[in-house]
């Protein structure tokens, strides 16, 4: 009987360990469990699973941890969806806002989508923002990280570098970091500082409808491409 039940708390030790979990909010974040959105208390663990999503308002953040150590932090405004955990891989998505991924080398693939790119890493410190206009920034902190845009070309991100994906999906040259950003709040292109103000006021429900609004606009552009015979995509 001991032994069943010493069996019975590791299985469910190892179960717990499992899981992506959010923990560390801070201000005003939710997310949503069965078409529900429900608000993530300070200092309190929660479980999440695939196809959780999380949105954050103004001054506000939260962090997820992932089985294998690896960790991010969504920063304010921004509306994100872990899309799959799987044994080899991570994959999520950025609708609106920004993160700083910290991914454990060699362990798993990690993947983060937005409207206009994939970032694809194995072990690396990496942010993604995506502005209010749909763009796509990423900066690279250690490692490297592969870049595609929609049309599947790509450039390879290394350390100190970053690159500005637009909304319509076309990829531009990576360029040096010439002042790393020391925090979320200054992770922001020109572009976004110029928003900074306008998204202070943003929401949770205009969060969500800016993010349903990029979400279906991103499945009209899938649906207005296809691919060939010979694997390339094209326009119909």
């Amino acid at each position: 009987m001991k032994m069943f039940f010493g069996i019975f708390i590791v299985v469910v030790l190892i179960s717990y360990l499992d899981c992506a979990y959010i923990y560390n909010a801070k201000g005003k974040v939710y997310y949503k469990i069965d078409d529900k959105w429900i608000v993530v208390e300070k200092d309190k663990r929660i479980d999440i699973k695939d196809g959780t999503e999380i949105t954050t308002e103004r001054a506000s953040s939260v962090e997820i941890y992932f089985n294998d150590w690896s960790k991010i932090k969504i920063g304010p405004i921004s509306y994100y969806k872990l899309i799959e955990e799987k044994d080899e891989e991570i994959s999520s998505s950025l609708i609106i806002g920004k993160i700083r991924n910290w991914v454990k080398k060699g362990i798993k693939s990690y993947t983060v989508k937005t409207l206009g790119a994939v970032c694809g890493v194995r072990g690396t410190d990496f942010f993604v923002g995506v502005d209010n206009e749909g763009s796509t920034r990423v900066e690279v902190y250690d490692g490297s990280v592969d870049v595609k845009d929609n049309k599947n070309k790509s450039f390879i991100v290394r350390r100190g570098e970053f690159i500005n994906v637009g909304r319509d999906g076309i990829i531009h040259t990576p360029q040096k970091n010439t002042q790393p950003p020391q925090s979320l709040e200054s992770h922001l292109s020109n572009k976004m500082l110029m928003q900074k103000e306008i998204y202070t006021e943003i929401s949770k429900e205009q969060v969500i409808k800016k993010a349903q609004a990029e979400m279906q606009m991103a499945e009209y552009q899938n649906r207005k491409t296809a691919i060939d015979a010979f694997g390339y995509r094209v326009r119909m």
